[in-house]
């Protein structure tokens, strides 16, 4: 018997995207019904990178700060 790795794959992955327990959709708070699958993957991509945009900018004002104060001693 084959183990066929990409239809397990997709079947999980499809699966998590249709969350369906007991009759009840789970739908992330961002997700719209007026927009297609396209444009709700869009918008997830993009609140995707902004928290990366904030991840690094409180990285750098970290690094800022640290630096600031080894330089003051």
């Amino acid at each position: 018997m084959e183990l066929n790795i990409r239809k397990y794959f997709t079947n999980f992955v499809r699966g998590m995207g249709s969350l369906n327990i007991m009759g009840y959709n789970f739908k992330p708070y961002w997700m719209k019904d007026n927009l297609t699958p396209q444009e709700q993957d869009a918008l997830a991509i993009k609140r995707d990178w902004e928290k990366v945009g904030e991840d690094l900018r409180i990285s750098m004002d970290n690094f800022k700060k640290s630096l600031s104060n080894k330089l003051k001693d």
